[in-house]
């Protein structure tokens, strides 16, 4: 919550460190949209979707703390190198 709340104060000293394509995000909302509609269909539970999501924020956090975000904050990076460790 350290780091988020850091980016909450001031986003504009963190830049995106990898870029990804619109058609991937979007493609990624949709995808999202369908689960959560699965979920209120019932037709997966609560859990399931919780695990999807840590799935999908585990792929993301191989790619590094550290690379998703550029800053020169320097408690963002100390934090976000402990992450990454």
């Amino acid at each position: 919550m350290k780091m988020l709340g850091r980016i909450a104060g001031d986003p504009a000293l963190y830049k995106p460190g990898i870029s990804f394509s619109t058609v991937t995000i979007r493609m990624f909302d949709v995808e999202i949209q369908r689960l959560v509609e699965q979920m209120n269909q019932g037709r997966i539970s609560p859990e399931e979707l919780f695990s999807i999501a840590l799935e999908i924020e585990n792929s993301a956090v191989e790619l590094s703390y550290g690379t998703l975000v550029k800053t020169d904050d320097a408690i963002y990076n100390v934090l976000s190198h402990r992450v990454d460790k």
